[in-house]
């Protein structure tokens, strides 16, 4: 009998086991026992992918092989940039090559007295084969180029910028080797006019790739220092305006416009009222951001006294000729320039944020963009194009 009573209490032990083990398993036991988990029937695979894709709508990761510029994944995110000078010139902007590519691109006026403008752009992940048609620096481009830390790349330049190269104060090899290091013939060259059918100063192109090479067989550090830009996600298309017009005032024949792109939340170009486009790639030039920075111009002229001298050393034939030539944008440059802060608009993702800039003393110390509330600028991820304008330039946003 006691046999029977022993098997009957180990069934009865095993079955309230199993019971409890089934309660335990319940969603209502995992639920009380921790309230903060949502029940659901999907596998862990299938929440988790659920998870990164709620993830990637409400932050923007940058990865490790980012460019510090555009924000976007590239192969080479640390190599030091090269700041190439384009022409300006009407006849020359059909023919702009690599343009697209440059991760950052500066216009200004580059005479004082008739106010043509020219441009930069700052190449670091993409190298192209052909950019160009180049010209002439200035001090201001050279001054933008230092904020990358680029290695400054001009075909020739003014007497003052010349000045400052000679006296070494930035990596630089100039294409029309006015100021050693010059371009190499690989590296610097004039375009076929079967290519670009235009004047012989209006070929002058150089090879981006072996820049590099050049840059590198000099001796010049090769790694990027430039810390970079924050960047955010393009807003969700309902965000967005349904397009929009930026118009920036340079002088007769010379006048840029940009018309927001709500599908592709870029800024198409305009340039005399034409379209730009890149003559290598064939691709629109449409920006993902735009920054207008309004400064003071004046110009070089004897007599004026400036933290550095810019005649010092200078040949009497330029200091006769190019007095009172060459504009100097009081953008904070580290040899001429007082000022090193001022006004700046940022347009990105379809709207006008306006802003300041800020710059530190050293020639190397980047330019900082911030909104009126004191926070740092955010840019969308992909290109910058800045204008720098003065005040007596008309700047206007019309959204529709």
């Amino acid at each position: 009998m006691g046999k029977y009573i022993r098997v009957i209490v180990i069934l009865i032990l095993l079955g309230g086991s199993f019971l409890v083990y089934q309660w335990l398993q319940s969603p209502i036991s995992r639920s009380e026992e921790r309230g903060d988990v949502i029940i659901t029937n999907d596998s862990p695979q299938e929440v988790q992918e659920q998870e990164t894709v709620e993830d990637q709508k409400d932050e923007y990761v940058k990865t490790l092989d980012a460019s510090a510029i555009t924000g976007l994944p590239c192969v080479n995110y640390d190599a030091r940039p090269l700041a190439i000078v384009y022409s300006g010139d009407v006849e020359t902007r059909p023919y702009f090559s690599g343009i697209n590519q440059a991760g950052f691109v500066v216009e200004m006026d580059h005479r004082y007295t008739h106010g043509g403008t020219r441009v930069m752009g700052v190449f670091e992940c993409e190298k192209p084969e052909f950019v160009g048609p180049m010209r002439s620096g200035r001090v201001d481009f050279l001054t933008v180029a230092a904020s990358f830390n680029a290695i400054y790349v001009p075909w020739g330049g003014d007497s003052i910028s010349k000045s400052l190269l000679k006296k070494r104060v930035h990596d630089h090899i100039d294409c029309n080797s006015e100021i050693a290091p010059g371009g190499s013939s690989a590296s610097c060259f004039r375009q076929s006019t079967s290519i670009v059918p235009l004047g012989g100063e209006d070929r002058a192109f150089s090879s981006a790739v072996e820049l590099q090479e050049q840059a590198a067989d000099l001796g010049y550090s090769m790694k990027n220092s430039f810390v970079g830009y924050k960047h955010a996600p393009d807003i969700s298309p309902d965000q967005r305006p349904s397009g929009g017009t930026l118009t920036i005032g340079y002088m007769n024949g010379f006048g840029v416009s940009y018309e927001y792109n709500r599908d592709t939340n870029s800024y198409e170009r305009f340039f005399a009222g034409k379209a730009e486009y890149d003559f290598t790639t064939k691709q629109r030039v449409a920006p993902k951001n735009v920054v207008v920075l309004t400064a003071k111009k004046s110009s070089f002229v004897q007599g004026v006294q400036y933290p550095t001298d810019p005649w010092e050393g200078m040949e009497a034939k330029y200091l006769q000729n190019d007095s009172g030539q060459y504009p100097n944008f009081n953008i904070g440059d580290a040899w001429f320039d007082a000022d090193r802060s001022g006004q700046a608009v940022i347009y990105s993702n379809g709207q006008e944020t306006d802003g300041s800039w800020k710059k530190g003393n050293d020639a190397r110390d980047p330019y900082v963009f911030f909104s009126d509330s004191g926070e740092e600028i955010t840019f969308v991820p992909g290109q910058i194009w800045l204008q720098i304008v003065d005040a007596d330039r008309a700047v206007q946003w019309d959204v529709r």
